[in-house]
C-alpha cells in the first residue's frame, strides 16, 4: 500500500484539474457548436473525448514526473527538502522509477492520442506532437522550456490554446477561432 501511496503522490494527481477544466471547456465549447446540428448534440466524434482526456492525463503526469525527476538531477531539488509532494528528495521513489515512469506515461499517451490523429489526419498530428513535445521539454535534460524563463509561456499555450482546440477538434472535427479566444482565461487560471 506505501508503494501505491507513493506512486499516487509521485503524479502530483492534485494538479489534475489544469488538464480537466481545459478538456471539459472544450467539450461544452463542441457542444455548443454542434447543438444548432441537433437537438441533442450528437452529430460529434464524442467516443474521441475519452480518449483525449486519458491521453491529456498521461501526458500531464508525464510531464510531473519528469519535472520532479529533472529537478532532482539537476540539483534544483535537494534531499530533506520539506515539500510533500518531492518523492525523491523525502527518498520515497527512486530516480529510475520517476524517469521511466515519466517516459512510459508519454508513450502510452501518444499511443491513445494516435487514435485520434488517424482520425483528423497529420495536421492534428502535427499540432498534437508540438503539444507532446512542448511537455516532454518542460524539463527535459538537453533542452528545457522551464529553465530557459519558457515555462509559463509553455503552460499558458499547451495548457490553454492547445489543449481545449485539440479537444474541440477531437469532437467536432474542425478548428473554431472561438474555442481560441474562449480558451485564453482557462489558460490565465492554469499558468
Amino acid at each position: 500500500m506505501t508503494s501505491v501511496r507513493h506512486w499516487w503522490i509521485s503524479l502530483r494527481a492534485f494538479s489534475f484539474t489544469a488538464t480537466i477544466i481545459p478538456v471539459g471547456l472544450a467539450a461544452a465549447l463542441a457542444a455548443v457548436s454542434l447543438a444548432p446540428q441537433t437537438q441533442i448534440a450528437a452529430r460529434g466524434d464524442w467516443w474521441t473525448l475519452i480518449p483525449f482526456t486519458v491521453a491529456a492525463l498521461l501526458f500531464h503526469a508525464g510531464t510531473n514526473v519528469l519535472n520532479d525527476y529533472y529537478d532532482f538531477t539537476k540539483g534544483v531539488d535537494k534531499p530533506g527538502d520539506p515539500d510533500p509532494t518531492h518523492v525523491l528528495t523525502r527518498g520515497l521513489v527512486s530516480p529510475e522509477f520517476m524517469l521511466r515512469s515519466g517516459r512510459l506515461y508519454f508513450v502510452i499517451g501518444s499511443l491513445i492520442g494516435a487514435t485520434i490523429a488517424l482520425l483528423r489526419g497529420p495536421f492534428y498530428l502535427a499540432i498534437a506532437f508540438a503539444g507532446v513535445a512542448g511537455a516532454y521539454f518542460y524539463t527535459g535534460i538537453r533542452f528545457s522550456l522551464k529553465y530557459r524563463a519558457l515555462g509559463d509561456l509553455a503552460v499558458f499555450v499547451f495548457m490553454g490554446p492547445a489543449l481545449v482546440t485539440l479537444g474541440f477538434w477531437a469532437v467536432v472535427g474542425a478548428v473554431e477561432p472561438n474555442a481560441i479566444i474562449a480558451s485564453l482565461p482557462v489558460a490565465i487560471l492554469v499558468t
